[in-house]
């Protein structure tokens, strides 16, 4: 049996050569067990790489594929050690990008991937980064002890990729809502690394290509109540108003303001 640094040489070697990469169901298997690695380079450049850009570049075969949806799925590896941060966190982070890329690859008529989940995996997923972003309650960004930890960055990332699939489900756009406003009334810190940006490429991506009604926005908007009390509540108010304008900056960069929802994101960010 190849130790751990015999299998890292080899898949550092191939993702250097290949094009597209491809592994064995050995080393898939190895790739799977260190998604949550603790050490940067291996979780960052070796293992999220080579799964990223097996899927992308469509070097799994297709049953490599749906056996990394089904472990996923029946290992609930999206909410591993829930209730603990840190290490934990990692396996959690990264496994949601990596169902990011398997709904993308699933609704994208370009893969060999196209429709290859089942009902109930895709389903599933679909539903995933509505519930992580719902129960996630490890908000940091960059961790001086384990390097780029960003679940809610990356929660973000999957929530976008699943909503945009063609079989996404419209009457989940409220719960999408709901979940992206419970990450802001409920942080601890303000964002110091661009989490609310990322929040704010699921809703301007849905709305650029006509997914989610501007009406349901703005409607949702006109719930929301931020306190004013604690220093905590005007920086969760200030993360808030980063989110919305970058929708709005975006938006506007399409040209895909209509005046109605113009006026009432510049009424919102008046005293920005």
């Amino acid at each position: 049996m190849m130790t751990t640094i015999e299998i890292k040489q080899i898949l550092e070697e191939r993702l250097q050569k290949e094009i597209p990469f491809t592994c064995s169901d050995t080393e898939l298997d190895w790739l799977l067990a260190h998604i949550g690695d603790e050490d940067a380079t291996i979780r960052d450049t070796l293992v999220f790489n080579a799964l990223a850009l097996g899927i992308i570049n469509q070097g799994f075969t297709k049953e490599q594929f749906h056996y990394l949806a089904s472990r996923v799925y029946n290992e609930q590896l999206l909410f591993f050690q829930l209730s603990k941060k840190g290490k934990a966190t990692l396996t959690r982070s990264f496994t949601a990008l990596l169902i990011g890329f398997i709904v993308q690859a699933d609704g994208d008529k370009e893969s060999i991937y196209f429709s290859l989940l089942s009902d109930t995996l895709r389903n599933y997923f679909f539903t995933c980064g509505i519930t992580y972003l719902s129960l996630e309650t490890d908000y940091i960004g960059f961790s001086l002890q384990y390097g780029w930890v960003h679940a809610i960055a990356h929660g973000a990332d999957l929530l976008k990729k699943s909503s945009l699939h063609p079989s996404f489900p419209n009457n989940y756009y409220p719960d999408i809502l709901s979940a992206i406003s419970h990450v802001f009334h409920m942080m601890d810190a303000p964002f110091v690394d661009g989490e609310e940006r990322r929040l704010a490429t699921i809703i301007y991506s849905l709305l650029l290509v006509n997914k989610m009604d501007e009406l349901l926005f703005i409607n949702w908007l006109d719930t929301l109540i931020f306190p004013k009390t604690s220093p905590l509540d005007y920086q969760r108010l200030s993360c808030f108003e980063n989110f919305l304008a970058a929708i709005y900056f975006h938006l506007e960069e399409q040209d895909m303001l209509s005046p109605r929802f113009k006026k009432f994101l510049l009424e919102k960010l008046k005293d920005y």
